[in-house]
């Protein structure tokens, strides 16, 4: 394939576009060009929702990881109400919340993985 700098190919595309002909076959081709993009965008958007969805299933928050921090905080309010220091309360309650916080990440990260495995997969198939 030759390579052409931006004058060459601006130059060439003046000359095409100078007939009535030449204007309609690169109005057509852009159309067909963003066509095609259109579909290549509306599939990766599909697998997507698709990788997703799956690894919603594939790594979901277990239900320690959503309810130990919860009780931390209640803990922490307990304790406070029976008169322990302030301190000793607040250290609970910012653990609970690096708990929430880790927990979040986690899944946040599953579902990253799993998108990345699927683009990984998909450069391996031949193009379509």
């Amino acid at each position: 394939m030759l390579e052409h700098d931006g004058l060459e190919f601006d130059a060439i595309e003046a000359a095409v576009f100078k007939t009535p002909r030449g204007r309609w076959f690169l109005r057509e081709y852009a159309r067909r060009v963003r066509a095609q993009d259109h579909d290549r965008i509306e599939s990766a958007l599909a697998r997507i929702e698709t990788r997703l969805s799956e690894s919603a299933s594939v790594y979901p928050a277990p239900d320690a990881a959503v309810t130990v921090p919860h009780q931390l905080v209640h803990l922490a309010e307990s304790l406070r109400a029976r008169g322990v220091d302030e301190q000793t309360c607040a250290h609970i309650e910012a653990q609970a919340h690096a708990l929430m916080d880790a927990a979040s990440r986690r899944d946040l990260a599953g579902a990253v993985e799993a998108l990345e495995k699927g683009f990984r997969e998909q450069r391996k198939m031949p193009a379509a």
